[in-house]
């Protein structure tokens, strides 16, 4: 499907095809079975993806960076992303370099940021994670896809239609995933319930 935004006109961008992946939230063991499937799709797109074409940890866990210290990614998310095996967390983040550490020290993540971009340009991070307020989730995963990372973004994506679209065309135009942290499409009980 291609589409045309004109709020992506400010990032340079063209008519891309769209492409927004909506993933599971539910309980623990669909966390991680999302996660686990974050990490197949990685593999499925390694051609394109310049991120993982030719690197040596091709075939190893996703590195994460999380954008925030929000409740739902320290008690819920990291804990779950921890647990899947197939993700790395390598770095968080938050705008008090204090709550970056606290948060770091007690989920036992080696780096810390007082700031969002610095995460950002920590090359060791292929994707993010966007627990922010919902006002900033548009932004900041549009500041992820041109740092070339892959995006899991809290929900709602963004504030309006237009900036969800923007979204997109931005993690297309960049070759990353983009992924709304939506929950009820691939959590086991729901695939149970389809058979």
């Amino acid at each position: 499907m291609a589409a045309r935004c004109d709020g992506a006109s400010h990032l340079g961008l063209q008519e891309a095809e769209l492409r927004i992946l909506v993933g599971p939230w539910a309980d623990s063991e669909g966390q991680a079975a999302f996660f686990r499937q974050i990490a197949q799709a990685d593999e499925r797109f390694t051609d394109e993806n310049p991120l993982r074409a030719g690197d040596d940890h091709m075939t190893g866990p996703v590195r994460w960076g999380v954008l925030g210290v929000a409740a739902i990614a320290t008690k819920k998310v990291i804990p779950a992303m921890q647990q899947s095996g197939e993700c790395e967390i390598v770095a968080i983040a938050s705008r008090d370099s204090d709550r970056a550490a606290a948060a770091a020290g007690r989920l036992d993540i080696a780096r810390h940021y007082g700031s969002y971009q610095d995460l950002l340009d920590d090359e060791d991070v292929e994707a993010v994670y966007i627990p922010l307020p919902n006002n900033l989730h548009a932004e900041w995963a549009i500041r992820a896809a041109k740092a070339g990372k892959h995006v899991l973004c809290e929900k709602p994506l963004a504030m309006s239609a237009a900036e969800a679209a923007t979204v997109a065309i931005a993690c297309e135009h960049a070759g990353v995933l983009l992924m709304e942290a939506f929950m009820y499409r691939l959590p086991p009980p729901w695939g149970r319930a389809r058979e």
